[in-house]
């Protein structure tokens, strides 16, 4: 019995003498549970699941995707640093140009497209593409360029107009226009037999009733 008391003093001796974290896991190293407030000793830091180890080991670990941003591993941490405002880059957008880094930032000017607009389309940049094309303007008003036309505007990327009306109120003529020579025409056409009921000409109505180009009694 004596000797079995003698065992525990002894164990016991040795559990008062490292501690109770004798008993406790590592934590806060690599491969080791992180903190409780998620920290870990440096240079590790702690991963969504909750264990500790190097932020990298490599560059390529610690690429952020920013093409304005030298990417550089370091004693197992990341370290992004802007590259110089006008360092060349590529924002992936095939619609600008001149892209360079501004404040880590990459930027370039929107491409010009305006080579392509007309009275009723706009030229338009294609991102997928990155080429100019042209779309449909807003219908607005513009000119088709014809004197037979009034009234010009854009439908579906088109100038048109609507017919110029070039009547003279006149019975004894032909209307028409005339593009060429940016005129109305109205052309006088003899209508015989156009007389009164009597078989004559109705010389009380005022009219040139058959368009012989006289009134009618003169």
């Amino acid at each position: 019995m004596a000797r079995q008391i003698g065992w525990w003093l002894v164990f016991a001796g040795i559990f008062l003498a490292s501690g109770c974290e004798a008993f406790l896991p590592d934590m806060g190293g690599e491969g080791q549970p992180c903190f409780e407030n998620r920290t870990c000793k440096p240079p590790f830091v702690c991963g969504s699941d909750n264990v500790c180890r190097l932020e990298c080991v490599e560059d390529t670990d610690c690429d952020d995707s920013n093409p304005c941003t030298a990417d550089i591993c370091a004693s197992g941490q990341c370290h992004n640093s802007n590259f110089p405002d006008g360092t060349p880059c590529n924002d992936g957008n095939g619609c600008t140009e001149g892209d360079s880094c501004v404040n880590g930032t990459c930027t370039g000017q929107q491409k010009d497209c305006s080579g392509l607009d007309s009275q009723c389309m706009v030229g338009v940049c294609n991102e997928q593409t990155g080429q100019c094309e042209q779309q449909y303007g807003q219908e607005r008003g513009c000119d088709d360029g014809l004197f037979c036309t009034i009234d010009d505007a854009c439908t579906e990327g088109t100038c048109s107009g609507l017919p110029r009306n070039c009547d003279d109120q006149d019975d004894c003529t032909e209307d028409s226009c005339d593009e060429v020579n940016d005129r109305c025409v109205n052309t006088v056409v003899p209508k015989p037999g156009a007389e009164g009921p009597a078989g004559d000409q109705n010389c009380s109505n005022g009219r040139d009733d058959d368009c012989d180009g006289l009134t009618d009694g003169d």
